[in-house]
Protein backbone atom coordinates (compact mmCIF):
# COMPACT_ATOMS: atom_id res chain seq x y z
CA UNK A 1 0.00 0.00 0.00
CA UNK A 2 1.40 3.58 -1.00
CA UNK A 3 0.76 6.35 0.91
CA UNK A 4 -1.26 8.09 -1.76
CA UNK A 5 -3.64 5.35 -1.39
CA UNK A 6 -4.52 5.63 2.10
CA UNK A 7 -8.18 7.71 2.21
CA UNK A 8 -8.26 10.93 4.14
CA UNK A 9 -9.63 11.09 7.60
CA UNK A 10 -12.80 13.06 6.40
CA UNK A 11 -13.36 10.02 4.13
CA UNK A 12 -12.81 7.22 5.59
CA UNK A 13 -15.48 5.48 8.38
CA UNK A 14 -14.05 6.95 11.36
CA UNK A 15 -13.30 10.20 9.99
CA UNK A 16 -17.15 9.97 8.91
CA UNK A 17 -17.94 8.86 12.32
CA UNK A 18 -15.94 11.60 14.04
CA UNK A 19 -17.82 13.78 12.00
CA UNK A 20 -20.98 12.34 12.90
CA UNK A 21 -21.13 13.24 16.47
CA UNK A 22 -23.31 16.12 17.63
CA UNK A 23 -25.26 15.10 14.37
CA UNK A 24 -28.63 13.02 14.35
CA UNK A 25 -28.53 9.71 12.42
CA UNK A 26 -31.18 8.20 10.14
CA UNK A 27 -33.37 7.81 13.39
CA UNK A 28 -32.88 11.43 14.28
CA UNK A 29 -31.11 10.31 17.30
CA UNK A 30 -27.71 12.38 18.05
CA UNK A 31 -24.67 10.98 19.09
CA UNK A 32 -23.15 12.72 22.33
CA UNK A 33 -20.64 15.40 20.97
CA UNK A 34 -16.89 15.01 22.34
CA UNK A 35 -17.95 18.12 24.56
CA UNK A 36 -20.95 15.91 26.20
CA UNK A 37 -18.95 12.72 26.68
CA UNK A 38 -18.33 13.72 30.74
CA UNK A 39 -22.19 13.72 31.12
CA UNK A 40 -22.89 10.05 28.91
CA UNK A 41 -19.94 8.96 31.42
CA UNK A 42 -21.57 9.69 34.69
CA UNK A 43 -24.74 8.57 33.25
CA UNK A 44 -23.00 5.34 33.03
CA UNK A 45 -21.23 5.53 36.12
CA UNK A 46 -25.20 5.85 37.89
CA UNK A 47 -26.71 3.16 35.89
CA UNK A 48 -23.71 1.48 37.06
CA UNK A 49 -24.37 2.12 41.13
CA UNK A 50 -27.85 1.61 40.44
CA UNK A 51 -27.04 -2.43 39.03
CA UNK A 52 -25.21 -2.80 41.94
CA UNK A 53 -27.96 -1.89 44.67
CA UNK A 54 -30.65 -3.52 42.66
CA UNK A 55 -28.06 -6.54 42.80
CA UNK A 56 -27.26 -6.31 46.27
CA UNK A 57 -31.46 -6.04 47.24
CA UNK A 58 -31.87 -9.20 45.14
CA UNK A 59 -29.10 -10.93 47.19
CA UNK A 60 -30.69 -9.86 50.21
CA UNK A 61 -34.27 -10.78 49.13
CA UNK A 62 -32.32 -14.48 48.31
CA UNK A 63 -31.08 -14.69 51.64
CA UNK A 64 -34.20 -14.05 53.15
CA UNK A 65 -36.37 -16.34 51.18
CA UNK A 66 -33.69 -19.23 52.12
CA UNK A 67 -34.38 -18.25 55.43
CA UNK A 68 -38.12 -18.43 55.44
CA UNK A 69 -37.70 -21.78 53.38
CA UNK A 70 -35.40 -23.09 56.46
CA UNK A 71 -38.58 -22.76 58.81
CA UNK A 72 -41.56 -23.58 57.04
CA UNK A 73 -42.95 -27.09 57.07
CA UNK A 74 -43.45 -29.47 53.61
CA UNK A 75 -47.18 -28.58 53.64
CA UNK A 76 -46.38 -24.52 53.65
CA UNK A 77 -43.89 -25.00 51.29
CA UNK A 78 -46.56 -26.86 48.73
CA UNK A 79 -48.82 -23.96 49.86
CA UNK A 80 -46.47 -21.12 48.63
CA UNK A 81 -45.66 -23.05 45.72
CA UNK A 82 -49.53 -23.14 44.70
CA UNK A 83 -49.96 -19.64 45.15
CA UNK A 84 -47.51 -18.44 43.15
CA UNK A 85 -47.97 -20.96 40.55
CA UNK A 86 -51.78 -19.04 40.39
CA UNK A 87 -50.00 -16.17 40.13
CA UNK A 88 -47.80 -16.67 37.60
CA UNK A 89 -44.85 -16.42 39.20
CA UNK A 90 -43.91 -20.05 39.38
CA UNK A 91 -40.09 -21.21 37.83
CA UNK A 92 -37.40 -24.08 38.14
CA UNK A 93 -38.63 -24.30 42.04
CA UNK A 94 -41.09 -22.85 44.50
CA UNK A 95 -39.03 -19.94 44.87
CA UNK A 96 -37.46 -18.89 41.78
CA UNK A 97 -33.64 -19.75 43.34
CA UNK A 98 -32.24 -20.71 40.11
CA UNK A 99 -33.57 -17.77 38.17
CA UNK A 100 -32.04 -15.23 41.16
CA UNK A 101 -28.74 -16.91 41.14
CA UNK A 102 -28.54 -16.54 37.03
CA UNK A 103 -28.86 -13.31 37.63
CA UNK A 104 -26.64 -12.42 40.39
CA UNK A 105 -24.06 -14.52 38.77
CA UNK A 106 -24.78 -11.72 35.61
CA UNK A 107 -24.00 -9.19 37.86
CA UNK A 108 -21.26 -10.66 39.09
CA UNK A 109 -22.30 -11.22 42.58
CA UNK A 110 -20.88 -13.82 44.63
CA UNK A 111 -23.40 -16.21 46.09
CA UNK A 112 -23.52 -17.77 49.03
CA UNK A 113 -25.49 -21.25 48.13
CA UNK A 114 -27.50 -22.82 50.46
CA UNK A 115 -28.44 -26.74 51.77
CA UNK A 116 -31.85 -25.93 50.47
CA UNK A 117 -31.36 -24.04 47.21
CA UNK A 118 -33.13 -20.85 47.70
Amino acid sequence: MQPGDLKSPSKSRLGRGLAALGQPDQNGQCLPAPSEWSVVTDQLAISQAQIQNLAAELQRAHRIISNALNIMTLEQKLRWGERNIADGVDGEGITRAHEREELLIAMSLPQRHTKDGA
